[in-house]
């Protein structure tokens, strides 16, 4: 994914973003398991890069929330055969079965505490 000058993290978080719309930083990051630090240092290059943008939740909001911008769902297609490709590549070295147990138990820890 290295051409693409995104990280998998930040690929997963525009992902989490174009699937789940707009979140305060706080929503983003216990939905993704993070601390806020480790969010914001992921966070920040995709802002300056405008591929998320900070919103207020409602006119005249203090409270932002975080959301994709048309770049960053252009920055997801040009990402996504990447990432497929990276997906395929673990597949054939760890076996289909054992990478589907994985993904499996990663989901249950992550949505089941």
């Amino acid at each position: 994914m290295a051409p693409t000058g995104i990280t998998s993290t930040q690929f997963s978080l525009l992902n989490f973003l174009h699937q789940n719309g707009h979140l305060t930083m706080n929503e983003l990051a216990a939905a993704m398991l993070m601390d806020r630090t480790t969010l914001l240092r992921a966070v920040k290059p995709l802002q300056r890069q405008g591929l998320i943008i900070s919103v207020p939740e409602t006119e005249g909001s203090r409270r932002l929330m975080l959301e994709l911008s048309p770049a960053g769902q252009g920055k997801i297609a040009e990402v996504e055969p990447f990432w497929q490709a990276a997906q395929e590549e673990y597949e054939a070295q760890v076996g289909p079965l054992h990478a589907k147990s994985l993904r499996s138990d990663f989901f249950n820890m992550t949505h089941h505490g």
